[in-house]
């Protein structure tokens, strides 16, 4: 399940969400954890690709 990081603008906390990718087509609500705020915005974060290691 994919991580979504987002902010929230009302008490100012980054938080972590894991959404499936049907929850998140279906536009799933985000509420902040820390102040049950919806005025939250989705943060652009960093990708790590992880790939197989093979040794000869």
């Amino acid at each position: 399940m994919p991580l979504y990081e987002y902010k929230c603008f009302e008490c100012d906390k980054e938080f972590i969400v894991a959404l499936s990718l049907s929850e998140r087509q279906r536009g799933a609500v985000v509420q902040c954890p820390g102040c049950n705020s919806k005025n939250v915005r989705q943060m652009i974060s960093s990708f790590i690709p992880r790939t197989a290691s093979k040794t000869v």
